[in-house]
């Protein structure tokens, strides 16, 4: 898959050629150029910056290298922005790529948005993890509780965001930590919280009280404590999130657990303050 972040079309050759040597350390340039039926001293001139290449030469390589659908599309048009040999050509084509880009960050939005607002992402982050963990989408689904369907979709979402990979038909962590610089609607979160608050009220009738912890406090308190109630919430959070990796790396991990703290005014009549 072309990365939505590579705009040189020189870059998306190496990356291909990089690809086919590790699988084949013997595999050369010459090689490539044998599979992309051109003269090897041309694509080295390509890849070199010394050379350009023409629409037919770039509509012939996404077939050699089986590059379809908006992918390919967007390869003619980096080879076109950059080589194209009429500048009205140039400019049409790198209008076509913005327009690309945009569909990008809105398809990644898109997904990062569904992310956000269904519970059973930041479970399957943390279940890859584990040490039983088996890269079944049947076994995933029992574990979830979730249809193998939602499973499949949820599984491909998380590997095209970067933040699982699949080798040799097996899931991993990436470590990559999630982007939460996106302007999140306030909808997404709140499905999010709503959910969560109904598997922790799931948890109190159905689990072991040996297996969880409910507790709540009752408290008056100043309305000017309230942000030091939210912060001292924040750095604990912060704090026994470090110290369970920690111990996590140590020990080994067999749970995944949902730690949640709720803080909220009781009073109806205060709805309507304003400060």
């Amino acid at each position: 898959m072309i990365n939505a972040e590579t705009q040189n079309y020189r870059e998306i050759l190496n990356e291909y050629f990089l690809i086919k040597k590790e699988m084949n350390p013997s595999y050369s340039l010459r090689s490539f150029a044998r599979d992309l039926d051109l003269p090897s001293s041309n694509l080295s001139s390509v890849l070199n910056g010394k050379l350009g290449l023409s629409k037919v030469s770039a509509e012939q390589i996404t077939t050699k290298l089986k590059i379809v659908g908006s992918e390919k599309e967007k390869f003619i048009n980096l080879v076109l922005a950059s080589d194209a040999r009429s500048k009205k050509e140039k400019i049409l084509a790198r209008g076509r790529l913005k327009k690309h880009e945009l569909r990008e960050k809105k398809e990644i939005q898109e997904d990062y948005f569904k992310l956000i607002s269904e519970w059973y992402y930041y479970t399957i982050l943390e279940l890859v993890t584990l040490e039983q963990f088996e890269s079944d989408h049947e076994w995933i689904s029992k574990q979830l509780g979730v249809d193998k369907k939602t499973v499949n979709e949820a599984m491909a979402r998380l590997v095209r965001l970067g933040l699982i990979n699949k080798v040799d038909g097996v899931y991993h962590s990436t470590g990559a930590q999630l982007d939460t610089t996106y302007d999140t609607p306030s909808y997404f979160i709140k499905k999010h919280n709503t959910q969560m608050l109904t598997k922790a009220s799931e948890a109190v009738i159905h689990q072991d009280v040996a297996k969880r912890e409910t507790s709540t406090l009752t408290i008056a308190l100043n309305g000017e404590d309230i942000q030091y109630v939210k912060n001292k919430i924040r750095t604990f959070r912060n704090e026994i999130d470090k110290e369970l990796m920690e111990r996590a790396k140590k020990k080994g991990a067999n749970r995944v657990y949902l730690l949640a703290i709720q803080f909220f005014d009781l009073l109806k009549g205060n709805d309507n303050e304003t400060n």
